[in-house]
């Protein structure tokens, strides 16, 4: 259960990433320039898959088949 602590700590990094990049912007407003929003899609990427992975490492630590 260490490195699933470790990966949400991660998570956790990077969610703060991406709320700084879109810092000062509304709600109803969308990131306009190209980096802000390549940023934002990298980070929302690094999250998935590190979610994927705590989800893999805890359905092979129960055996329940996926």
């Amino acid at each position: 259960m260490g490195r699933d602590k470790s990966t949400l700590l991660d998570i956790a990094k990077v969610a703060r990433a991406i709320l700084t990049c879109m810092q000062g912007l509304q709600k109803e407003q969308s990131p306009g320039d190209i980096k802000t929003q390549s940023t934002v899609l990298y980070h929302l990427i690094v999250i998935g898959k590190a979610g994927s992975g705590i989800a893999l490492a805890t359905a092979v630590e129960r055996g329940v088949g996926i």
